[in-house]
């Protein structure tokens, strides 16, 4: 669109400039110079748009271009309905009279009507018919279909289904006659199959804005056989009491048709476990006894062991499903990295010459490999007390609460020095006590362990 000099017209108000009307318009507007060399500077460049001089973008024009209608705003083609452009003007003629017009910044505003855009729908892909399992599905991609719309948004424009033949159109596994823009672009839209006797089909198209629409788009189909090989079934490694993805480097089946749904159905579940998906709308995994190739793509399909066993292993079985086709059963085989617990005493524990003292990180220290437990999930479980003192927590009030048999202590009471010993009487000659023990963590539990006290003998003057 032009700018034009109405658009941008100048008027020195009688305040700033003691001129009459007449001399203004005769001395400025009429002016040669003015016309040919007075620059409009821009300071602010338009948001949604360009100011070209002769289709080249410009950052400045003179006021004999703007009569001359040189000076086009071109829009963006987005869905703003105004934009604006701030200049100032610098005057050919130099005036004290003008100095106070050159010193300001001038917005010029823009309205812009909106101009609707038709949806366009194409079949890009060049075959004449696109092969599908007898029964099958096939996603439809942007290989398939494009569908372009300038100045709405994907979730806006729908693609209707105004004739079907053999065929249909499925979205999250239901049929429906209608699919939005953005459920294409996220590959959610399946061409079936419904298996008649010829083994075509036929769909005819078109997409809607609300307020225009596209020509119409056939899509044919031919039915046919279909093979699915074995790519990756390598089984999976994990830790006890976690959970680990199911990936394509895991596991992956592919079929003889191009963007064909390839689904797994779980014959036999695991012992130890559960399969879980990713559900669609929610951030949350669920039990699945069925999933797509698509899925283990996506990383949306996990295993989760839940058993408070310890197994080396676990499986599950599992068909392979593509239309019709439907495989022998495989298996899919769980390992379970083992678990390691170490405890340390690198310093002995020993009163010399008192009656109490804390338990500390050098007297008693345990570890897990591979995986490291924080100190409040490494848990000393007591199998058997000391006999001659007593170990107790010190609580937040300042008392002591006795640990006795079957009574527990974590790490981090150790780390924290709330674990004390402390002896029933004072002795005269060097003495040793101990208690039994086992350190329990969410994975592997110690074996019975024993942790030594001594006391030396006190010494007199």
């Amino acid at each position: 669109m032009p700018l034009q000099w109405k658009n941008v017209y100048f008027m020195p108000s009688s305040q700033d400039v003691n001129i009459s009307h007449t001399d203004i318009f005769f001395t400025v507007f009429n002016s040669s110079i003015f016309l040919h060399y007075s620059i409009f500077q821009i300071v602010e460049s338009a948001k949604h748009g360009e100011i070209r001089i002769d289709d080249v973008v410009t950052s400045s024009f003179t006021y004999a271009q703007l009569l001359a209608r040189r000076v086009i705003y071109k829009h963006d083609g987005t869905e703003s309905r105004e934009d604006r452009i701030s200049f100032q003007i610098e005057f050919a003629v130099k005036h004290k009279e003008f100095a106070s017009a050159e010193s300001k910044t001038y917005t010029l505003k823009i309205k812009i009507n909106g101009v609707n855009d038709a949806p366009e729908l194409v079949k890009r892909s060049s075959d004449d018919k696109l092969l599908i399992a007898s029964r099958g599905s096939r996603v439809i991609t942007n290989e398939i279909l494009v569908l372009t719309d300038a100045d709405d948004r994907p979730d806006k424009v729908k693609v209707q289904v105004v004739e079907s033949d053999g065929v249909h159109i499925e979205v999250h596994g239901q049929k429906v006659n209608e699919f939005s823009h953005k459920q294409l672009i996220e590959e959610m839209v399946s061409l079936v199959d419904e298996g008649t006797d010829l083994g075509s089909g036929r769909l005819r198209l078109i997409a809607r804005d609300g307020e225009a629409r596209s020509g119409v788009v056939i899509l044919e189909t031919q039915s046919t056989k279909v093979d699915v090989k074995l790519v990756h079934n390598t089984g999976l490694k994990l830790l006890h009491h976690s959970s680990a993805l199911i990936t394509n480097r895991n596991l992956t089946f592919e079929a003889s048709i191009k963007d064909m749904i390839v689904g797994f159905k779980i014959v036999d579940m695991p012992d130890t476990g559960v399969v879980e998906c990713l559900q669609e709308n929610d951030d949350k995994f669920s039990m699945c006894t069925t999933f797509t190739q698509s899925q283990v793509n996506e990383e949306q399909v996990r295993f989760r062991h839940t058993s408070q066993s310890s197994s080396p292993s676990d499986m599950f079985s599992f068909q392979v499903e593509a239309g019709e086709f439907a495989s022998m059963v495989h298996v899919f085989r769980i390992d379970f990295i083992p678990m390691n617990i170490k405890v340390f005493t690198r310093e002995p524990f020993v009163l010399n010459g008192t009656e109490v003292m804390s338990i500390s990180r050098p007297n008693l220290f345990s570890w897990t490999f591979p995986k490291s437990f924080s100190a409040h999930n490494l848990v000393y479980h007591i199998d058997e007390p000391p006999k001659l003192g007593t170990l107790s927590r010190k609580l937040p009030a300042g008392k002591q609460r006795r640990i006795g048999v079957s009574s527990n202590f974590t790490q981090q009471d150790i780390d924290e020095g709330t674990i004390s010993y402390k002896l029933h009487y004072q002795q005269y000659s060097i003495v040793n006590d101990f208690f039994v023990f086992r350190v329990v963590s969410p994975a592997v539990s110690s074996p019975l362990l024993r942790l030594f006290m001594s006391q030396k003998s006190l010494q007199f003057d």
